[in-house]
């Protein structure tokens, strides 16, 4: 039986990780965790369903699924707030996206009693010392801006999931330390091996 990995970078890191190191699915493996890698690099919301889609042929080789997705969603509101926009009809959306992804893998997992774990967002690395993916966030004027969308877009994961009974896991609490990143925004081989201890704390 395998685990599913659906979802965005926070799997699907292999772009970001040096050539000598391992990226999410391949950590995974390394430890003992049959897995397979549905995710997609740069997934949104609405492109989960292409992964689930996939995933239903072989559903009935799953033991249990995790999903990462809503970061980058979040990064449309960095945009807004970068313009000094309103984030209302944003959070709207994503909220109303979530519930249907949610409600679309409940009735896919339900019967099968598939336990289904989903990620939080986590915070960008504010003070990383690499190349500049997204230069904005090292104004200081942004950051608790930053802070309070991304709490908001937790809260609603937190929420939506306990709609829904699926297990939460707190990655944004994990990843405190820069060695954790690749980059502002995605996961290293040392954010790839935290990742694997939590999932293996969850199986």
């Amino acid at each position: 039986m395998k685990v599913a990995l659906l979802g965005d970078s926070v799997f699907d890191n292999r772009s970001y990780v040096k050539f000598d190191q391992e990226d999410v699915e391949h950590v995974l493996k390394a430890s003992g965790v049959d897995c397979e890698l549905y995710a997609v690099d740069g997934a949104v919301i609405s492109s989960i369903k292409y992964q689930l889609d996939e995933m239903k042929k072989e559903l009935e080789n799953i033991s249990s699924i995790f999903l990462s997705v809503g970061g980058n969603n979040g990064l449309s509101a960095l945009h807004l707030i970068f313009q000094n926009l309103s984030t209302e009809d944003f959070f709207n959306s994503f909220q109303k996206q979530l519930d249907n992804l949610y409600s679309e893998i409940y009735r896919i997992t339900k019967s099968r009693n598939i336990p289904v774990h989903v990620l939080n967002v986590y915070y960008p690395c504010f003070d990383f010392a690499g190349a500049r993916m997204l230069e904005q966030i090292r104004n200081p004027q942004y950051r608790n801006t930053i802070i309070q969308n991304a709490d908001k877009l937790n809260g609603i994961i937190k929420e939506t999931a306990k709609k829904y009974s699926f297990g939460l896991i707190d990655i944004n609490s994990a990843f405190d330390n820069p060695q954790y990143y690749a980059n502002e925004i995605e996961p290293s081989y040392e954010g790839s091996k935290l990742l694997t201890r939590l999932i293996g704390e969850v199986l």
